[in-house]
């Protein structure tokens, strides 16, 4: 009787000793995810601030463009970036392929694309190009740019302006 209660007052005290020793794990595993959530919602309001700043940034690039354009200032697009050279049994996929379609006949250029005349276009000159249908006037002035139409916001709708 004696052995039997010993044994089951140390089986209580392994089970109260376990039970202490999951309850401050799951507070540290509380504390741990609590940690992570403010982690999460810290970096995802960094991200909708950058993301407004860029949105602004994209605007204002665009409006000094116009700007630029509608003053008869050419435009040259920034230098194109080396890429950096492909490494792995993908890489060597593609250079086989690119052999291929290199020496097929007709391969197109991408670097230029040709004019109604033959000859390829720049790039300075497709930045200046006034939009089709649009005429240049005689005194070389840009033709006037209607502005630029943004989606409505929150569902509402546009209303035309006749006045």
């Amino acid at each position: 009787m004696e052995a039997a209660r010993s044994e089951l007052e140390r089986q209580m005290e392994a089970a109260e000793k376990n039970a202490r020793e999951a309850r401050r794990r799951e507070q540290e595993l509380k504390d741990e995810v609590k940690k992570y959530k403010g982690r999460a919602e810290t970096n995802n309001r960094v991200y909708l601030v950058t993301k407004g700043e860029l949105e602004m940034t994209k605007e204002r690039l665009a409006q000094a463009e116009r700007k630029l354009w509608q003053a008869g200032i050419p435009l040259t697009p920034p230098p194109s970036k080396e890429r950096p050279k492909a490494t792995g049994p993908a890489a060597a996929e593609r250079s086989r392929e690119e052999s291929g379609a290199a020496a097929s006949e007709g391969a197109p250029s991408l670097s230029l694309s040709p004019a109604p005349g033959g000859e390829p276009i720049a790039a300075a000159e497709v930045a200046v190009a006034a939009p089709e249908g649009t005429e240049t006037p005689a005194d070389g002035t840009p033709p006037a740019v209607a502005p630029i139409r943004r989606r409505p916001e929150n569902g509402a709708t546009e209303k035309p302006d006749h006045g």
